[in-house]
Formats: C-alpha cells, sequence, structure tokens
C-alpha cells in the first residue's frame, strides 16, 4: 500500500468480508451445536462491521485505489476448522494494522494510526477467544471442566454447578445440554 487511503480501503474491505465469513461461521457453529461459539462469532462480528465503520469515517468520503488486492473467503464445515481459519486473518490483520500504523504514523495521521493500533489490540483479543475455543474442542472440554464450575443455560437461565452440564437436556427448559455455558459473571 503506497497510501494512507489505500490502507484505509483495504481495512475495509477486509473488515467487511469478516462479517459476512464470522456470521457464516455462526450457523456452522450452531448447526453443530455449539451454541456459545456460535454467539462468539455473532459478537465478532458485530465488532467488525464497527472497525469497518470506523475506517470509513476517517476515509472520510476520498477516493482511494488499491491495486491487486487479494482476497480468500474460507468456510468450513466443521466449526474447528473456521476458528483456526479465524485466528489466521486475525493475525493477518494484526500484521497488516502494524504497517499501517507505521505508515500513517510516519505520514503525520496521528488518528489514523491510533485507530489502527486500538483496532489491532482487539483483533489480538478475537485471536485469544478463538484459540481457546479452538483448544475446548481438541481437549473436550466444551462441555466438561476437572473442577465443578457453575454451567448456565443459554436458553432458559438455568445454573446447573457440577463438572459437566446437565445431560441430555436442561431441567428446566428440557433444551439440549449444549446450550450450556459456565456463567459469566462480569456484573
Amino acid at each position: 500500500m503506497n497510501s494512507v487511503d489505500a490502507c484505509l480501503l483495504k481495512a475495509i474491505l477486509d473488515e467487511t468480508l469478516s462479517v459476512d465469513r464470522y456470521r457464516t461461521y455462526a450457523q456452522k457453529a450452531e448447526e453443530e451445536e455449539y451454541y456459545q461459539i456460535a454467539a462468539y462469532f455473532e459478537q465478532i462480528a458485530n465488532n467488525e462491521r464497527e472497525h469497518a465503520e470506523r475506517f470509513r469515517k476517517l476515509l472520510d468520503n476520498k477516493t482511494a485505489i488499491v491495486n491487486n488486492i487479494a482476497t480468500d473467503y474460507q468456510v468450513s464445515d466443521k466449526t474447528e476448522e473456521n476458528l483456526l481459519i479465524s485466528i489466521k486473518y486475525e493475525l493477518d490483520a494484526i500484521e497488516e494494522y502494524k504497517d499501517f500504523e507505521l505508515m500513517a504514523s510516519a505520514k503525520g495521521y496521528r488518528e489514523i494510526a491510533t485507530a489502527f493500533k486500538e483496532i489491532k489490540e482487539v483483533e489480538e483479543h478475537h485471536v485469544k477467544i478463538f484459540n481457546t475455543f479452538k483448544d475446548n474442542i481438541q481437549n473436550n472440554l466444551v462441555y466438561r471442566r476437572k473442577t465443578i464450575v457453575a454451567w448456565h443455560c443459554r436458553n432458559c437461565g438455568y445454573v446447573h454447578y457440577g463438572t459437566e452440564p446437565p445431560k441430555p437436556t436442561c431441567p428446566a427448559c428440557k433444551e439440549t445440554y449444549r446450550y450450556y455455558e459456565i456463567l459469566a459473571t462480569n456484573y
């Protein structure tokens, strides 16, 4: 990229593609009954939509030309593979945003450099989330823990204490145990 505007346009395109890709991954995760992972894919899709909007506002209706943009759009039928693909996309964005931040800073575009820096940090957090879910699937820990935890039904709100959620269904709403996640107490 040889201009800051081109960097912004490239970021807008990548973030916009990520929105659709993560929503597709959410659908695949739901098909596999990974409801918590599906919800996180949706949440991260919304984050990416906001990133695209932030970059669009910084571009400020300017025209930018970007030559030789290559994109790929990988989707697997397996959530574990989509998590691996997501990690790769996020790591690529992190590297790209580091370069874009340096370019914007060198050319005196402090606000744009800051946006790339801060959004890069969000992408780093996305990598941690995707890695955790990938590890949980690989280690059979999506619905199992070594110690007693509070399991929360995403469907009805029932809370169960144990190393696993109640199986085969929630005692309150009778939905599959796959609606359970570890209770978050961030309030």
